[in-house]
């Protein structure tokens, strides 16, 4: 058996921007969406975050 593919959530910040991440950076998208705006650290968006701009598609969705 091959194995499972990568996994992802659904995400948004708190200016409305929607993005999928990888599930196990899930904890460090927690920790950047707490900066301050006038912290630097929070205005560039994480390279593995990536901003959904239009349609957006998905297979093998599920709930966990």
């Amino acid at each position: 058996m091959g194995s499972e593919p990568q996994r992802y959530h659904y995400v948004a910040d708190d200016s409305g921007h929607h993005y999928y991440i990888p599930v196990e950076k899930s904890k460090e998208w927690e920790l950047f969406c707490e900066f301050d705006d006038d912290d630097e650290r929070g205005w560039d968006v994480p390279e593995w975050a990536v901003r959904i701009n239009g349609t957006f598609s998905f297979t093998d969705p599920r709930c966990d």
